[in-house]
């Protein structure tokens, strides 16, 4: 996964710095949390692009259900995100059991 960033690749949810990004998707993707995409990803003509989706993770004995649009700025040929913010609302999640 990490041959689609940039060398220099963050990821704001504070977490900076490719290891960081490393270790940020490691445990998001652990445990048997799921993706789920939500719309097509979104471009512009400059160097951004959206995509949003829903991480299904459970906890404990609960599921739920976060949206989850990551906005990603790409380096200047436009080829691996150099920079992505994540927005989220985790108080308006939705618990499904």
């Amino acid at each position: 996964m990490m041959s689609l960033f940039a060398d220099e690749a963050r990821v704001e949810d504070p977490k900076i710095g490719r290891k960081e990004v490393r270790e940020f998707y490691s445990k998001s993707l652990s445990g048997g949390n799921k993706l789920e995409l939500l719309a097509s990803p979104r471009g512009s003509y400059g160097k951004a692009a959206t995509i949003t989706f829903a991480v299904h993770a459970q906890m404990e004995v609960r599921s739920f259900r976060i949206d989850v649009t990551d906005v990603m700025t790409f380096d200047s040929n436009g080829n691996k995100p150099t920079r992505t913010q994540m927005i989220c609302n985790i108080y308006s999640s939705t618990i499904i059991k």
